[in-house]
């Protein structure tokens, strides 16, 4: 009986456990102030584990599974240079240079993507990227940038890197390869907080909301459509394997057919639609929580950088799904008042002839007005980007004011400093007669335009809702719009569509005013 007990046991354990730290902590790393310090690995189960770092010494047993785990308590930021060295069994790891500071998540699609460059190449670099790189020699800031990985169904454990072994340090060699936005941003708050400031990059070109919210994040919101939608497209390997045959047949078909018309017939033949499933899908739901996000929130963070919206252009669940977003990131990292600071899309796109257009509600617009209204969580920011677009490129150059903006609302935000960090938004509009007086917060000190012209971009509308373009002017702190057309107005917008290169509003602190409608829309239906 006792060997029969023995077998089983044996057979329960796992065989073999490689002595490991999780993937997320490596030199050159930086790590959270003011939160416990833990670090976390596998081990052979029931192995002793030790763990020197910064001068103290813990020790613990593997468990059952072979998981180890040591928490030291919380430092704060330092210029101190830091090591660790973990001993099993004989075996050691060892990481240097290690700094305790700030660490910062930043992820979305491909805006915050795009890289510093070594070279300038209109849409896939920021401006004077070749001097910003030259000059990015801050052996405080590092940056980890995780691999481009999704997975279905399971989140998984482990971080992988896109380059290097592991964490980086910020010199000339390598910023090329950093995220513009993020760069900037952090390299404001280092600069200003003179601490130690880490990045962990989690981002995916051409990416929608979705698949950056864990299926717990759809629960909790209760999103029954998105649960729905989920549940019914959720597929099992036999499912794959007999999809992947019938496509596989589809397009050996339509190369036959292809093969035997005549050229001037070849044009008229329709390619089978490309087949995604959602285990390949960069697309679907939590693919990317999954695979890119639920490794680091075994991290403890300062907060989020978020620039995302492009893919969702028009989506009318946007506003939902971004506001599970971030609960549901807040609940991973358990940190309900997480910060989480958002870019709002820049112009881009519509008509050559913007300039004769009143306003209009193009999808852009209205995700702009989505991410607006998120704000009214006192943790979330906003960094407007009306002014900073091109209408031809998607991804603007000026990255430089995209990071600076970001980095004002964190500095507000998450370090209480005192400061303004938004340009004017709508506060409540008045009707004068023939005149709409707009009313703005952030707006303490007046307003200015950035030529010393009119304001541009404004559109009233009567109650029938037709907008047509209007005429400003700035009085103190507000903006009078009328528009001869209009005798009874009552709704006003600015730089409502795509986009609008005219968009010359602002604060006295240089702040570009944020687009609005004043013809609200419930998002929450």
């Amino acid at each position: 009986m006792k060997k029969l007990a023995l077998l089983f046991l044996s057979l329960a354990l796992p065989l073999f456990a490689a002595f490991s730290l999780d993937p997320v902590f490596s030199s050159n790393m930086v790590l959270q102030q003011n939160a416990p310090i833990a670090f976390f690995g596998q081990a052979t189960p029931g192995a002793a584990v030790t763990v020197d770092f910064a001068g103290a010494t813990l020790a613990t047993i593997a468990d059952f599974q072979g998981g180890w785990r040591v928490v030291f308590p919380a430092r704060e930021a330092s210029h101190d240079v830091l090591s660790v060295t973990i001993s099993s069994e004989g075996e050691k790891i060892e990481l240097a240079n290690i700094l305790i500071g700030d660490v910062w998540l930043c992820s979305g699609q491909s805006n915050m993507e795009m890289p510093i460059a070594k070279a300038f190449k209109r849409g896939w670099s920021a401006q004077n990227c070749e001097e910003e790189v030259a000059n990015a020699n801050y052996p405080e800031i590092r940056y980890a940038d995780q691999k481009n990985r999704l997975s279905y169904l399971k989140p998984r454990q482990d971080a992988t890197y896109a380059f290097g072994d592991g964490w980086v340090v910020c010199t000339p060699d390598i910023a090329h390869k950093f995220s513009a936005t993020a760069y900037f941003f952090i390299r404001k708050i280092y600069l200003d907080l003179k601490i130690p400031c880490g990045l962990i990059n989690a981002t995916w070109s051409g990416t929608r909301i979705q698949p950056w919210i864990s299926q717990e994040g759809y629960e909790n919101a209760n999103l029954q459509k998105e649960l729905d939608d989920i549940a019914a497209k959720t597929i099992t390997a036999t499912t794959v394997a007999q999809r992947t045959a019938e496509y596989t047949k589809a397009v050996e078909e339509y190369k036959k057919k292809l093969a035997e018309l005549p050229e001037d017939e070849k044009k008229n033949l329709k390619e089978p639609a490309r087949l995604r499933l959602p285990p390949s899908d960069a697309q679907f739901f939590s693919n990317l929580y999954n695979g890119m996000v639920a490794p680091w929130t075994k991290l403890p963070i300062k907060g989020v950088i978020w620039y995302q919206g492009c893919s969702n252009a028009g989506d009318k669940r946007y506003y939902l799904l971004h506001k599970a977003m971030i609960a549901d990131w807040r609940q991973k990292w358990n940190s309900p008042a997480l910060p989480f600071i958002l870019v709002q899309l820049a112009s881009f796109g519509g008509p050559e002839n913007w300039q004769d257009i009143p306003t209009a509600d193009a999808p852009y617009a209205v995700i702009r007005d989505m991410q607006a209204r998120l704000i009214s969580d006192p943790n979330v920011g906003i960094a407007c980007a009306i002014d900073i677009g091109e209408r031809t490129n998607i991804h603007p150059a000026n990255k430089q004011e995209v990071g600076r903006r970001l980095a004002l609302e964190a500095e507000r935000i998450a370090y209480g400093m005192d400061i303004v960090s938004r340009g004017p938004m709508l506060d409540k509009i008045q009707v004068e007669g023939k005149t709409v007086r707009v009313f703005y917060k952030y707006a303490y000190n007046g307003l200015k335009t950035t030529d010393g012209d009119a304001p541009h971009a404004f559109a009233i509308a009567g109650e029938d809702g037709k907008f047509v373009k209007a005429d400003a002017k700035i009085d103190g702190n507000t903006v009078v719009v009328s528009a001869p057309e209009i005798d009874n107005p009552v709704f006003v917008r600015y730089a409502y569509a795509a986009f609008r290169g005219d968009c010359n509003l602002e604060n006295t602190e240089g702040l570009a005013a944020y687009p609005f409608r004043s013809d609200i829309v419930d998002y929450e239906k």
